[in-house]
């Protein structure tokens, strides 16, 4: 594969394109997070079915990352990123017109499906469009953009559901920016010139270039650990809402998810320290956000618990960012795909399998106690990397310069 040389109108303009529509995936992943009171009380939904469409969501993600995280290589990043947002419109369309259970799965089955492809290359797309210019840039829209989206798809499913209970209101918004990205692309610039095999592309492969390898394993840590977490409040902000803030209010459980995502300020945070401070402070802040959790919920303080989301939204931006900075400083054009795609899907694994834990445990535990696991759970992840870092030490220091 050999990237196009863009002008810097032309890379600033496919920068803009590819960064509103990925972030236009994942606002449309995160609008049926503040309606879940309102399906389980229509539908009679308990938590574990709550569980099961996020692992609906998740399967689709993996799956598509897996098989077609590469596959903008061979077929182009514009036809690769139309896809992904109309696999978003058909979820979207299945969750505005469900009736139950099933229907509210496929719905988030085909969204995950929209935000696989996004991850490899939507944001691959970004990547090429502005890597001549600000490197940094690339890597921030990759690891933060997606918790922006949930922001964006959170709290404005929640005003407008407040506002006007309807999901038809609610879904009607997104599909028009999901449809308006899908015509910006006519404007988008193809990065790429000589395109990969098709087969190839497709074949499930999880492997980084040799250069990317020494930091592999701690970011697929990072990502893995804050995206657990991430993926907690995606399921249960309604619920933390109902049963330990005492409202129902679809407003504070969008603004819950809300301020546990506003990870977008933490990559420029991070690109002013070296990469092993940046780390350190994101983990520290990781630790101390699901700590505060705990007796912010078991008071039922409303402006803890926003805060408590607001320091952990921090750690995984800066911790997110930070790890892929260091994955692609020595990445070529080819190679970005395929790193960008092999960490989200390791991270998404790890995810998975640890949130069908934390789902079980809400069967048996309150939501402060589950923090509490969280807690110990970040303080391990921490102290991996502090190891991590003492041994690679020289190693990570030429980062600062990304």
């Amino acid at each position: 594969m050999r990237k196009a040389t863009l002008t810097y109108a032309q890379g600033l303009r496919g920068f803009v394109i590819a960064t509103v529509a990925f972030v236009a995936l994942f606002a449309a992943s995160a609008v049926p997070v503040p309606l879940y009171s309102a399906y389980q009380q229509q539908f009679g939904l308990s938590n574990m079915d709550l569980t099961v469409m996020l692992l609906s969501y998740l399967g689709g993600v993996i799956v598509t990352l897996l098989f077609c995280g590469r596959i903008s290589n061979a077929v182009g990043r514009r036809p690769v990123l139309r896809a992904a947002l109309i696999c978003s419109l058909a979820g979207c369309v299945l969750l505005m017109v469900a009736d139950g259970a099933p229907l509210l799965f496929a719905g988030r089955l085909f969204q995950g499906i929209g935000c696989g492809l996004g991850m490899g290359n939507v944001a691959t797309s970004a990547i090429d469009c502005i890597a001549d210019f600000h490197l940094s840039w690339g890597s921030t829209v990759s690891a933060t953009c997606p918790q922006l989206g949930l922001l964006v798809g959170s709290l404005g499913a929640g005003v407008i559901y407040g506002a006007i209970p309807s999901y038809t209101a609610v879904y009607g918004c997104i599909i028009a920016l999901l449809a308006a990205s899908l015509i910006s692309t006519l404007a988008l610039p193809e990065t790429v010139v000589e395109k990969d095999a098709l087969r190839p592309t497709m074949k499930p492969n999880a492997s980084v270039p040799p250069a990317a390898k020494v930091f592999f394993p701690m970011a697929v840590v990072v990502y893995s650990a804050t995206w657990t977490v991430g993926s907690f409040f995606q399921s249960y902000s309604a619920p933390i809402a109902t049963v330990n803030l005492h409202t129902d209010s679809t407003v504070i459980a969008a603004l819950i998810l809300s301020f546990a995502s506003l990870t977008v300020l933490g990559g420029p945070l991070a690109s002013r320290f070296r990469a092993r401070t940046s780390l350190l402070i994101g983990m520290a802040l990781f630790v101390i956000s699901n700590a505060l959790l705990v007796p912010f919920l078991s008071a039922g303080s409303t402006p803890g618990t926003f805060f408590a989301c607001l320091l952990f939204s921090l750690s995984m931006g800066i911790g997110t960012a930070t790890s892929l900075r260091l994955l692609l400083r020595t990445a070529v054009p080819s190679e970005t795909a395929s790193i960008v795609s092999a960490v989200n899907l390791g991270a998404y694994l790890c995810s998975t399998v640890m949130n069908t834990g934390a789902g079980a445990l809400t069967e048996l535990l309150p939501f402060p106690a589950i923090f509490m696991v969280f807690t110990v759970f970040a303080a391990l992840t921490t102290l991996y990397v502090v190891i991590f870092l003492r041994m690679r030490q020289s190693a990570a220091e030429p980062s600062a310069a990304c």
